[in-house]
């Protein structure tokens, strides 16, 4: 995580040169007159603040953490009052032009400064004042009201005045530079803002390396830009700081079994949803995410998965009301992804009715994400993800039941407004990941119904995307495989449709290229189907005069089509094709040892399947 962005934000003076606070409030830091002016320049890029170092405020020479009640004495004087505890110490003031300054301690250290105002402030000015305009500030909230703002680069707190009908500071809080702080403002922060949500992460984690929290968001925000295996990484230690945190386990689990563990992972959900005490918005998300490991992996049981997104259903619908936005958003959340999940089930098993059924489910969830998004501030990525997994439900069906053309729009129009309003470059990337994708499968969507031409339009949309893709992302074995495939599906419809064997041999060059090193380990229940893929390849470089190649490319696609016969993720019947095309390759190549060795395994298979 620690890559995405830098360690350290500028020291950037707290005060200005006006009268009654220069000698208040200043950066632990000591600097000149002229510094703190050019300190004040209002000017300054993200990029700056981003290179500057975290300081904590300073009142009048006194700073939370580190001063001793001696030098407080020493600066201050003797207090008005002072109130002496077992292990705490309260010394009040009256200090300029603040009616009353208290200075607390814990075990003789100054643990925060609390100074009343003389009268209440606008808290966008007073900001300005004191240099913290820079700085993007965090709101202090209980369940009714805002109680003020913080600055947790600063340590500075700003406690609104209670009975001000509009936001006034009433009151100003230094404390020790709070880890709490910066991981409420990831909390608060919107969330197409991944670069301000990972830099204070970064911060989180400077100051505090074992907060699990931090460790476990972090994880999360990484997977969604893929880097998968640092996710895993940061979520098992956030599970190791806090075994008990049923977030953090579900979490594991998933990324657990895209990195391949995909029985594991189905066993550690069970175990959470076998608990009686798991709470109903972890509940709801284990069942969702019980549903999605049922629908994937080696034995899939869609029957199954059905039934768990369906009481992911169940378990989410009444907490999209709840008074906890928290809770509420992730409730959303899941109700869309588990009306999806159904959807994606039913569309892939084996169900009577599928073209009815199915868009119902999809419908269902694109009014709810459009609903919550309009009226909720729900993630605004959720429509996107709707017209993605929705082309991806069809191609896996038959029936004619999308209109491509106008989802596959829906997704670009989309997509154009979440870049366009966002200025955040890493969120640009999972935004045209997520069209990516969307094209890919837009593209399936039509090949398997035989318009090549429009398949060959979203073929060209989502070639360029993968060739936008960045370096890290491209490299993640998830992006390759899906561009191995893209390559491949538009080789297919020149050698397919087309009769371009040539043109097809060079897409066929890029997919390969793409498909060394395997199958993600994720992807498994593809090894017969990515077998069959290189028995294709082989065809069209035997009829482009390639013949060495094409024995090659047949010979490894039987190889995977074997392996996959043994698990039953293939018929056996299904490996006559490559046994007949390497008959006649060797043939051709006067090999007739070989030759005959395959000719007799096709007639084998021809025999059993007559006595069947």
């Amino acid at each position: 995580m620690r890559d995405w962005m830098s360690r350290k934000i500028a020291i950037i003076c707290l005060i200005t040169s006006m009268v009654c606070w220069c000698a208040a409030v200043a950066p632990a830091q000591e600097s000149s007159g002229d510094e703190a002016e050019d300190s004040q320049t209002t000017g300054e890029t993200a990029e700056t603040v981003e290179a500057v170092e975290l300081q904590a405020a300073r009142f009048m020479g006194v700073t939370p953490g580190e001063t001793l009640m001696a030098e407080v004495l020493a600066k201050l004087g003797e207090p008005k009052t002072r109130q002496i505890g077992q292990t705490t110490t309260v010394l009040e003031y009256q200090l300029g032009p603040f009616p009353r300054v208290e200075v607390f301690f814990n075990d003789d250290v100054v643990s925060s400064v609390v100074a009343q105002l003389k009268e209440p402030r606008n808290p966008a000015d007073l900001a300005t004042e004191l240099g913290l305009d820079s700085f993007k500030p965090v709101a202090i909230r209980n369940a009714a009201e805002t109680l003020g703002i913080a600055y947790p680069e600063r340590g500075v707190l700003f406690s609104y005045d209670v009975g001000s009908p509009r936001p006034r500071v009433a009151q100003l809080l230094l404390e020790p530079l709070s880890a709490e702080m910066f991981l409420l403002r990831v909390e608060s922060t919107a969330n197409d803002q991944y670069l301000q949500k990972l830099a204070d992460l970064e911060r989180v984690l400077d100051l505090d390396p074992k907060n699990a929290d931090a460790l476990w968001l972090g994880g999360k925000l990484l997977a969604i830009t893929g880097q998968q295996d640092e996710a895993l990484k940061l979520v098992k230690q956030a599970v190791q700081l806090a075994p008990k945190d049923d977030r953090f386990q579900l979490t594991q689990a998933k990324f657990t079994a895209r990195a391949g563990d995909h029985k594991g992972s189905v066993v550690a959900v069970k175990r959470l949803l076998d608990r009686g005490d798991l709470s109903a918005v972890n509940r709801a998300r284990a069942e969702l995410d019980l549903g999605d490991l049922m629908s994937t992996g080696l034995n899939r049981d869609f029957k199954s998965a059905v039934e768990h997104h369906l009481a992911a259903v169940k378990s989410a619908t009444p907490l999209v009301t709840h008074e906890d936005a928290i809770i509420r958003r992730e409730a959303e959340e899941i109700l869309v992804d588990a009306y999806l999940g159904a959807a994606s089930d039913i569309a892939q098993g084996h169900w009577d009715r599928k073209s009815e059924v199915v868009p119902k489910w999809l419908r269902s969830a694109e009014e709810l994400a459009t609903g919550f998004v309009q009226n909720d501030g729900a993630n605004k990525l959720l429509p996107l993800l709707v017209w993605r997994r929705t082309l991806e439900a069809y191609a896996s069906m038959d029936d004619e039941v999308v209109d491509t053309a106008s989802v596959a729009e829906a997704a670009r129009l989309i997509a154009t407004e979440l870049i366009d309003n966002s200025d955040d470059a890493l969120f640009h990337e999972h935004v045209r990941w997520e069209l990516l994708q969307a094209n890919f499968a837009a593209l399936r969507v039509e090949q398997t119904r035989g318009r090549y031409s429009q398949a060959l339009k979203y073929a060209g949309e989502a070639v360029r995307l993968v060739e936008e893709l960045p370096k890290d992302r491209a490299a993640n074995s998830q992006a390759r495989y899906l561009a191995g495939r893209l390559y491949f599906y538009v080789g297919s419809i020149y050698a397919i449709n087309h009769k371009d064997h040539s043109e097809a041999v060079r897409w066929y060059e890029r997919a390969l290229s793409h498909f060394t090193g395997g199958l993600p380990k994720s992807e498994l229940y593809d090894t017969g189907i990515h077998g069959e893929r290189y028995v294709s390849m082989g065809v069209s470089y035997w009829k482009a005069k390639l013949s060495d190649e094409a024995v090659k490319l047949t010979e490894q696609g039987l190889d995977l089509m074997e392996r996959a016969t043994k698990v039953n993720l293939l018929d056996q019947q299904s490996l006559a094709v490559p046994y007949s095309n390497l008959a006649e390759m060797h043939r051709v190549g006067g090999r007739s040892d070989q030759a005959e060795e395959f000719a007799a395994k096709v007639a084998k298979l021809q025999s059993e399947e007559a006595q069947r």
